[in-house]
């Protein structure tokens, strides 16, 4: 166990068959309950540490991503799309001081997981939006940019 140092252990427990409960422990014997219900997944996401001042455990927040698509010349490729809506966040972990980042967990199911991660190696910026309370309404959304804006 000495050898451990600051490794996070990942202990899985299934409760009556409908949900998963996950405990972090390290080293310092911190821990973090989760409850993971069946068909979800757990996924931490890096994001700016602006993005994350507002953000905590339990709220349902949207994902927005930028990036360069090489077929919109016209924005100098620059389009943001929200990516992933209404998602509960599991918990933030907020950017410590002089560091750019922090981690946002969030509740998934597989196909938003897989998204999500993509977005991390993909996506050039990742933006938050918080929602308000009991605004759970899903909207398709086009890809926004700015020529789109200002035509």
């Amino acid at each position: 166990m000495k050898h451990l140092g600051k490794l996070l252990l990942l202990t899985l427990v299934l409760v009556m068959g409908q949900a998963v409960t996950a405990t972090l422990v390290s080293a310092k014997t911190d821990k973090v309950k989760i409850d993971i219900p069946a068909g979800y997944r757990a996924v931490s996401i890096p994001a700016p540490a602006e993005q994350l001042l507002f953000v905590k455990k339990g709220d349902k927040v949207d994902i927005f991503v930028t990036l360069i698509s090489s077929k919109d010349s016209a924005n100098n490729g620059r389009v943001t799309a929200d990516l992933l809506q209404n998602v509960t966040v599991l918990n933030v972990k907020k950017a410590k001081k002089g560091c750019a980042k922090g981690t946002l967990q969030l509740l998934l199911n597989p196909n938003e997981a897989q998204y999500a991660v993509l977005s991390v190696t993909q996506a050039d910026y990742i933006a938050v939006g918080v929602r308000a309370i009991g605004d759970e309404e899903l909207k398709p959304m086009e890809v926004a940019t700015f020529s789109k804006l200002f035509k």
